[in-house]
Parts: structure tokens; sequence; C-alpha cells
């Protein structure tokens, strides 16, 4: 993520809603460090419905010049990414429906614990809302959510973005680069080859020959700005 802010969001919206709980206060700690785990395990790529938005340009291309790329929902990125287990969401931005949803996943999260083998088994605390944590996937719901929330300023983007959330053990391949806030893992998301091979092909020999107006094809747009 370009805004290290971004899931500090979820976390005070979450932490609100878990001061409200009937949960005990080594419980709320415990969650509230679950909830921190989940958050730095997760892997996006974003996407815009504004195609052409000045302020993106502004942003990601070097002296105003740069590319955009258009993709349709029946792409080959989409394909290979709910193939390798990422989902697509939408960012929501209104505050109001951010602090609702944030509400809805504790006070679900709650009334399934205590109704819960977990709850009713183990002695020790810390282990039975690890185990119900694990057992339902919160983790990954948590991912979900928080990769979801932007602030308001942001809201002209209408962003969308493709979300995963593996501990890094578990990654194949896991890459490493250098990011504004110091080493930043990624991981290379295969696409499946087909007729968008050609298609990628065709698009990268019409941007290396220089040519202004890529031609249109199905699943991707090309537009240039310099």
């Amino acid at each position: 993520m370009n805004d290290r802010k971004e899931y500090k969001i979820a976390a005070k919206l979450l932490k609100v809603e878990i001061e409200k709980t009937k949960l005990k206060s080594h419980e709320r700690r415990l969650l509230l460090g679950l909830i921190n785990q989940a958050q730095q395990a997760s892997f996006i790529l974003s996407f815009s419905e504004r195609g052409d938005l000045l302020s993106q340009w502004r942003a990601y291309c070097s002296e105003g010049h740069g590319y955009s790329l258009g993709f349709s929902q029946h792409h080959a990125v989409f394909r290979s990414a709910k193939q390798h287990s990422f989902n697509l969401i939408r960012c929501e931005y209104d505050p109001t429906r951010q602090r609702k949803l944030c509400k809805q996943l504790i006070a679900n999260f709650v009334e399934r614990y205590f109704g819960s083998a977990e709850y009713r088994g183990s002695e020790d605390m810390a282990d039975r809302i690890k185990a119900f944590f694990n057992r339902y996937q919160w983790q990954y719901t948590l991912a979900l959510l928080s990769s979801s929330l932007k602030h308001k300023g942001f809201a002209e983007e209408e962003e969308w973005r493709l979300v995963s959330q593996y501990p890094d053990d578990l990654i194949p391949n896991l890459e490493y680069r250098v990011g504004r806030f110091g080493v930043t893992p990624y991981y290379s998301l295969p696409i499946i080859v087909g007729d968008e091979q050609k298609l990628i092909d065709n698009c990268n020999d019409s941007l290396k020959y220089g040519k202004q107006e890529p031609a249109l094809k199905p699943g991707i747009l090309v537009a240039s700005r310099s």
C-alpha cells in the first residue's frame, strides 16, 4: 500500500467496537493482537473505475508520462486471481458505512465465539480464542475488511482491489523489493496463458514501436498520456 495509514482506519474502528463488547479485558487484548497479525499478511492488487483521472497520473506517472491499462471482468488476470485465492472487493470510503461494517463483524465474532465449542472447551483463554479465530478464518475476513476501508479524501479514485491473505511462509516464490517504507514482500501472480497472451504481446509491440493509439482488443484497453 502507498499509504501506511490505511490499515489504521479499520484497526481504530474495530478497537472501538471491541471495547463495547462483553469480552473481558484480557480477551479484548488477545483479539486486538490477532487483528493486528491478520492485517500484516495481506497482498493487494489495485484497480480504479476511473481510467483517466488527473490525480492518478500525477501520483503514479513520472513527469506525467505513462499508460493506463483497462481490463474487462473476464480477463485472464481475474481468472488467475480467483484460482490463487484472491477476492475482488470494492473500497468503502463512507465513514458511516465503515463503522457499520466493523460493528457487524465484531458483533458476529462475539456471538459465534460465546456459542462455540472452543469457548466451552479449553481452559486456556488464549488457546480458545486463537482456535476459534483460526477455525472460522476470521483472519481472512479481517484482511478483506481492512483492505477495503479508505479515507474519504480518495473517493474519486473509485478503487477496487484483489486481496489475498496468507502467512509469508505459505506463499510460493515470495519476492522482495525496495518500497517507500523499506523492504516490501510481494507475490508475482501467474497469468493463465491463452488468447490473452497474444493480446498482451500485441499491446507490448504497440508500446514498443511508439504507436499512440494501440488497437482495441477484447479484454484490455491501453491509453497513453504524455
